[in-house]
């Protein structure tokens, strides 16, 4: 598995503020305070666990070759 280097610009659905985050900082914010029940999310499904799990959309991404908006 390949590790994303990439920062993430991600809004907030409710207030409209916008963050920049890694992918570990995004893991961290889905699976903190969770049950023990709960599978946490990885690298490979953290896009499903922001949509599913939280208010945060990705706008946009840049990984040193520029800004790259969401599609």
């Amino acid at each position: 598995m390949t590790t994303d280097n990439s920062t993430y610009i991600l809004r907030n659905a409710n207030c409209g503020s916008v963050v920049n985050m890694t992918v570990p900082q995004i893991l961290e914010y889905i699976n903190t305070g969770r049950n023990s029940e709960w599978l946490d999310y990885d690298e490979t499904d953290w896009r499903e666990g922001l949509r599913e799990f939280t208010d945060l959309s990705v706008v946009a991404w840049t990984n040193g070759n520029g800004v790259q908006n969401a599609k």
